[in-house]
């Protein structure tokens, strides 16, 4: 039987992530995953019709492109990984609520105010190139996840200066009272808002606003993307790890960790145990392993189950569509080369507010007609994610695990999959049946089901709030990425910095491991 160095429970991308620097330090490291592949939230795959490739949660690899992990890795020079880089000039469009006109997002900033000033006015595009400079600076201020989060007092005493006052208000207002500060048309508030919330965080949650900052950080970040998929990316990283010895297997369910006179020492899947001799990492985060009972809570105090206990992943989730075509959306107030991204945000603040509230009473659809969308077309940067001439769509809208209206999502999800396409027709008239070539729809209950470790059906994890964010993630005693259980360590979205394809959690892991053990 062997015996490994690390288990690593979960084979997401920060799974991958940590179990390739260990394996590249000369560790045996041995990953153990639920599904069938490999991924987690970053798999690419034949949902609709087959050879159409689909990002079942991530699309977007800028982050970890530009983190330094994919160097250390050697992921794009000898594992495959290949990124592709929006080069157009326009990155977003936006329509009007009518459809007769657009906002339209520029890579350069100065010509996105310029086309605020003609459509809404001079003043909100002054206060745009405002709004931008202060999201740079905060994006400056924050950027760092290279490394576990900083305790309470390093983090005071490193935000300093004629600029951190504004930052501590910043980290502890909301995305609506930044906005009303900045600007002064409704709709432009509305349609920044939505961008905004492209992380899913409550625009009325205290301490979200840092996240209302994202379309001044689009100018600078830019968008990246695999080619053939984010299963790309995955592919280089299984290649990277065995590579360097490490192993895999796939279908395995983690039934139980292991711990013996206080110490780690393997995990039961399957029935079967597989041992180690330094520890297990587990990407599903600590409620998840207590909830479903693979973590003994006997091996935790009563006080930190009490704060584990108290984690959620909030009320918010997604539904997401995704969708072969014949041919991409034409909208009828934009006529130039389509961009990767669109969205049709909010008309008004007033609708962000009654769409939450539904949100927040299980019944969203009721309460507003006007429901928000994302969308991306893969296809139009990386043609190779489809049959020739042809294109993947993946759409999407927030919405809620529980609903109160009577119905389930297992019924529901076809009826609200046409109320998001409806919305999206009176934009985009050729998304009619004839173009459409084949659709599935993943419900916040097919979230839940997919990944456990999505707690509540939320693709985070866990709520981004301020109780659950930089040291308070997933709690202060657990933000170094160890646990009071010797040789039991947690990574991925549920710890520091947060869910997103970065890689960063698995990088942090497995640094703090290493220099634990002397390597």
């Amino acid at each position: 039987m062997a015996v490994y160095d690390f288990l690593i429970i979960g084979g997401g991308h920060n799974g991958l992530v940590c179990a390739c620097y260990l394996a590249k330090a000369g560790l045996k490291v041995h990953v153990i995953e639920k599904r069938e592949v490999l991924g987690g939230g970053c798999t690419t795959e034949e949902v609709t019709v087959p050879g159409f490739k689909h990002n079942i949660s991530g699309m977007i690899l800028s982050q970890i492109g530009s983190s330094g992990i994919c160097d250390d890795l050697e992921l794009t020079t000898k594992y495959g990984l290949k990124f592709l880089s929006w080069k157009e000039d326009v990155i977003m469009i936006n329509p009007f609520p009518k459809g007769d006109n657009v906002y339209i997002k520029y890579k350069d900033v100065n010509k996105t105010a310029n086309r605020i000033e003609k459509l809404f006015s001079k003043k909100d595009a002054k206060s745009y190139l405002e709004f931008y400079n202060v999201g740079k600076k905060l994006f400056e201020m924050s950027v760092g996840h290279l490394a576990p989060p900083l305790s309470p007092k390093d983090m005071a005493e490193s935000i300093t200066g004629p600029e951190s006052e504004d930052f501590w208000w910043l980290s502890r207002t909301n995305m609506i009272n930044v906005l009303n500060e900045f600007f002064e048309d409704d709709l432009l508030k509305g349609i920044l808002l939505w961008e905004g919330q492209l992380k899913g965080t409550d625009p009325y949650q205290f301490g979200g606003a840092p996240y209302c900052f994202i379309p001044a950080v689009m100018h600078d970040v830019g968008f990246n993307i695999a080619e053939g998929g984010s299963q790309s990316l995955i592919n280089s990283l299984q290649k990277c790890l065995e590579s360097h010895g490490g192993t895999f297997q796939v279908n395995s369910d983690v039934e139980q960790i292991i711990v013996k006179d206080g110490r780690t020492t393997g995990i039961k899947s399957n029935d079967k145990e597989i041992n180690c001799k330094k520890g297990v990492i587990s990407s599903l985060n600590i409620k998840a392993l207590i909830d479903h009972k693979i973590l003994d809570s006997d091996y935790l105090t009563k006080d930190l189950l009490r704060k584990i206990k108290r984690l959620r992943g909030g009320y918010l989730s997604d539904v997401s569509p995704r969708v072969a075509l014949h041919q991409p959306p034409k909208f009828t107030c934009y006529s130039d080369k389509l961009p990767l991204q669109q969205n049709i945000g909010w008309e008004s603040i007033d609708d962000a507010e009654k769409f939450w509230h539904g949100m927040r009473i299980g019944k969203p659809m009721e309460i507003i007609e006007n429901i928000p969308l994302y969308n991306a077309i893969p296809t139009l940067l990386d043609p190779t994610q489809a049959p020739n001439g042809k294109h993947t769509m993946w759409f999407h809208t927030y919405s809620c695990l529980n609903l109160k209206n009577g119905k389930n999502w297992d019924d529901y999800k076809e009826e609200y999959f046409e109320i998001m396409l409806e919305r999206f027709r009176q934009f985009a008239p050729n998304m009619t049946k004839d173009n459409i070539i084949g659709y599935s729809v993943e419900s916040p209950l097919d979230i839940l089901r997919r990944n456990p470790n999505w707690v509540d059906g939320y693709f985070g994890a866990l709520e981004l709030t301020p109780d659950q964010t930089d040291f308070l993630r997933p709690t202060m005693e657990l933000s170094q990425y160890k646990t009071p259980v010797d040789g039991l360590y947690l990574t991925g979205a549920g710890t520091y910095p947060a869910g997103g394809i970065t890689g960063v959690p698995g990088h942090n892991t497995a640094h703090v491991i290493l220099e634990e053990i002397g390597l």
